[in-house]
């Protein structure tokens, strides 16, 4: 909690000021953002303003009812330099919305304050159905064990929500996983061994393909990139199946780092399907030249 900011608001007829604190600084002054930028922020979602040296980015997000503010705090000194410091707050859209409308009543409070709200490091975890929630923590080794699970497993910070529902075993889950609104990965929270609870354990059987989804290439974005350094080498296909290519003279040098790039893409291949990619000059020759101006025109 020593890290949290304080923010200090205020408002007049035409704007609304914010000033900063924490426990080693306060801001260098008041930074006022008129009512039509705050007007234009709802609508846009986005907002860059300044106010004497310093500058501010507005960014409101309504799915999760946050307005986030980038304050970039610039000093200037006698001599004209300029020193300051970045900072980031974060409040709750709806509140600050709320105060600034009443402030403009006659009586009601012209100054507001609040805590900047903590960075989520973990989704929201809802529980749509309460039936196998309820058997899991009157359960004393069950729910030592659920809990662990939860907070060691379920620590996906691109992942808004988690809705959890009963799974037909015994003390188990399905789980739906989402992001702005939308749906990602599924599967299953489930409590192996449960006939002796005492070496039973919870697995996510969805968490290693989730963890393989965000870190691996799959084979479209792997051919995507072939095709693109294909293309800086002036490469021309010259097959109709398969992928054969005509690499002229002044590229050639580069084919090299190509088929290093696959035979690397090969190793790391967790399909165990092996990838090749060989390279020869062509012979000089009357055969050879009718032979590829052949596939050359059947190709395009």
């Amino acid at each position: 909690m020593n890290d949290r900011i304080l923010v200090k608001v205020s408002a007049n007829e035409s704007s609304i000021s914010f000033q900063t604190v924490t426990k080693k600084r306060k801001s260098p002054h008041r930074f006022y953002i008129l009512r039509s930028e705050l007007e234009r922020l709802r609508r846009e979602g986005s907002v860059i303003t300044y106010d004497l040296h310093s500058f501010a980015r507005l960014r409101y997000d309504p799915d999760k009812g946050v307005l986030s503010i980038r304050f970039i705090w610039l000093s200037a000194s006698d001599r004209g330099e300029f020193t300051g410091w970045e900072q980031t707050v974060r409040l709750p859209y709806d509140t600050l919305a709320e105060f600034a409308a009443r402030s403009l009543v006659d009586g009601e409070s012209k100054q507001w304050k609040a805590l900047s709200l903590a960075e989520r490091r973990t989704p929201k975890l809802v529980f749509c159905s309460k039936e196998n929630l309820h058997a899991a923590v009157s359960n004393k080794i069950v729910r030592s064990k659920l809990v662990r699970c939860l907070r060691d497993h379920f620590d996906w910070l691109s992942t808004d929500e988690i809705r959890i529902f009963n799974d037909f075993l015994p003390y188990s889950f399905f789980f739906q996983a989402y992001r702005a609104g939308c749906p990602g990965i599924c599967g299953g929270l489930i409590l192996h061994d449960h006939q002796d609870l005492g070496r039973a354990y919870y697995c996510i059987q969805a968490e290693q393909l989730f963890e393989l989804y965000q870190t691996c290439a799959n084979r479209k974005q792997i051919e995507t990139i072939c095709l693109k350094f294909l293309r800086s080498l002036d490469a021309t296909k010259v097959s109709v199946n398969g992928h054969l290519y005509f690499v002229p003279r002044h590229t050639m040098e580069q084919v090299v780092v190509f088929e290093t790039f696959i035979e690397e893409v090969s190793r790391l291949n967790r399909n165990n399907t092996p990838l090749f990619a060989n390279s020869f000059y062509l012979i000089d020759d009357a055969k050879q030249r009718d032979k590829m101006t052949e596939e050359f025109y059947l190709a395009v």
